[in-house]
């Protein structure tokens, strides 16, 4: 993509769920697990801006300690899709970057890697706003998503400003170590701690 420095490698569920998404800061938080799981470690200097759970939806953004949702320039955002089963990883990625152009008529995408993980389908791919029509401002933005047996879940880190190279690749190895998993599938273990 021109001018994008790349890296070189490329309520019960809902307390579960949530449980997942904030608790896991904490090693000990695997042990009350339950069901499927996002497990996702927030990182030290990264604190809760916003979270929601819609209808179908969980959503939980973090920005570094020295932010703020409402003025950041650069967000971790984990979002669960509740019973959300697209046809593939793929075809959810699809429909998000088709939203994407509306709004950016210039986006680039490129996929990084698409397998398996922990019996998942999984996929992580960049995309890149040079000039959002909302913010006014460019967009970078990484992003996993994981098909589950009950839900998509969706983990992305976005950028307002051009990181450094070693952050691009700090944060792809980052989402490598995001991952489902479920206590009811023993082709979908939760690490032991």
């Amino acid at each position: 993509l021109p001018g994008m420095r790349l890296p070189q490698s490329g309520k019960q569920m809902l307390k579960s769920l949530v449980a997942a998404l904030l608790v896991l800061t904490v090693h000990s938080a695997h042990a009350d697990l339950q069901k499927e799981n996002l497990l996702i470690e927030i990182p030290k200097d990264y604190k809760l801006g916003f979270e929601t759970k819609r209808e179908n939806m969980i959503i939980a953004e973090y920005v570094p300690i020295d932010q703020d949702v409402s003025n950041w320039s650069d967000m971790l955002t984990a979002q669960i899709f509740l019973g959300l089963k697209p046809p593939s990883v793929k075809a959810f990625q699809a429909v998000g970057q088709g939203m994407l152009v509306k709004s950016c008529q210039d986006a680039k995408f490129m996929d990084i890697w698409q397998g398996q993980e922990n019996g998942y389908a999984a996929l992580v791919w960049i995309q890149l706003c040079p000039h959002n029509e909302k913010t006014k401002r460019m967009e970078l933005t990484y992003l996993k998503a994981i098909q589950g047996n009950d839900s998509l879940y969706l983990v992305q880190k976005a950028f307002k400003v051009d990181p450094p190279k070693e952050d691009q690749l700090k944060w792809v190895n980052f989402l490598k170590t995001v991952l489902v998993c479920d206590t009811r599938a023993s082709e979908h273990p939760c690490p032991k701690m």
